[in-house]
């Protein structure tokens, strides 16, 4: 179920580290009382993510859980009861998003990431490039090798550009390919 039109409130923000670093490519969930996905997303190439919530949605969101191979989840309330749409507080809360208003309250709630361990010993810059071009160029003729290649090179952690680049080069094998690992 995809929440993407209507009048109803924005739910934006960024992932970041606890550095202030962007991390994209963050896979962002809106989940129900019993922790049900009611939609989902991932973190652009800036960290951002934004969601439309539809008016006529009779579950309140609760929580914002988000998951990224790099780093430990996260998880935040999202409607506190003061800032539900619909309620007098909800107006307040509200603010645009890049350069277009929103078409009704929106709320921000940003999410911190801590690393987790490496799962691969320390890899030069240099090692590391190489790693990620191999990928690239295999991704037509050997996918499942770019796969294990771009998985590797996401472990390097040398460039969080790439890596998220890595992960939405990922998430679309992924979707084409039927949820194939």
């Amino acid at each position: 179920m995809s929440f993407k039109g209507g009048p109803g409130c924005v739910v934006e923000g960024r992932v970041a580290t606890v550095d202030g670093l962007e991390v994209p490519g963050a896979k962002i969930r809106l989940c129900d009382s019993e922790g049900n996905r009611i939609d989902s997303t991932l973190s652009d190439m800036e960290g951002n993510y934004r969601f439309q919530i539809d008016p006529m949605l009779k579950t309140k969101i609760l929580k914002i859980r988000t998951e990224h191979v790099r780093f430990h989840p996260a998880a935040l309330d999202c409607f506190p009861d003061a800032t539900w749409p619909g309620s007098q507080a909800s107006a307040v809360a509200a603010r645009p998003l890049f350069s277009q208003p929103p078409p009704g309250p929106a709320i921000r709630r940003d999410l911190l990431l801590t690393p987790k361990a490496r799962v691969i010993g320390q890899v030069s810059a240099n090692a590391a490039e190489v790693i990620y071009q191999e990928a690239l160029l295999s991704l037509n003729r050997d996918p499942g090798k770019a796969l294990r290649l771009l998985k590797i090179y996401i472990d390097t952690g040398e460039n969080i550009k790439q890596i998220g680049r890595a992960i939405l080069l990922i998430a679309e094998h992924r979707k084409t390919n039927g949820g194939s690992k």
